[in-house]
């Protein structure tokens, strides 16, 4: 009986090759489609979830218009976050800043050019939970002018050498104290 309703299918199919082309080309585009939204929905509500504060954590976005035309960008101004908790004081209980910049860090003879440096408020740990390799989450950023360091950057930078308090330089200008390393390399210089 299978042997018959196969047989029928590809008698059927041979018929009528046009009618089957766009049968298995829409099924197939619709099955993609399907695939690719749940990828991306998928991909959207999974940032952050390695951190234990997540359901209170937000990113802030500014709506712009350039040429008349809206933009979204993630960049506010410094007072921006003072303002919030000024004037929402219900809804903000704190904020901190972060800011993504690249520059050349030096150490004694080595130099290394570096994209994926970020300055933050000292107040960072209270919003992601890291893992540390080294040191205190609730003090590294307490002195001015720390910097925190993955394990593999410190190893690149130092070598076998404990890194903890050496100094390096960002852009010949800027000296930062290292304070801590992190166990996982998401977390940039």
């Amino acid at each position: 009986m299978l042997k018959n309703y196969i047989k029928i299918a590809v008698r059927s199919i041979l018929k009528q090759k046009g009618y089957t082309i766009i049968n298995v080309g829409g099924l197939t585009l619709g099955l993609s489609v399907c695939l690719l939204i749940y990828l991306y929905v998928k991909e959207e509500v999974s940032f952050d979830k390695q951190h234990s504060n997540t359901e209170n954590v937000y990113r802030l976005l500014r709506i712009g218009n350039l040429n008349g035309e809206p933009y979204k960008i993630a960049v506010t101004s410094s007072p921006f976050a003072e303002a919030l908790i000024n004037d929402f004081p219900q809804e903000v209980e704190s904020t901190t800043r972060i800011l993504r910049v690249s520059g050349l860090v030096s150490f004694e003879d080595k130099h290394f050019i570096e994209d994926k440096l970020m300055l933050a408020d000292s107040n960072f740990f209270d919003f992601f939970s890291f893992p540390l390799e080294l040191g205190d989450p609730n003090s590294v950023l307490a002195l001015p002018n720390s910097v925190i360091l993955t394990k593999e950057t410190a190893v690149k930078y130092f070598g076998k050498e404990d890194p903890i308090n050496k100094i390096i330089t960002v852009d010949n200008q800027l000296e930062f104290i290292v304070s801590v390393c992190t166990k996982t390399s998401h977390f940039y210089l």
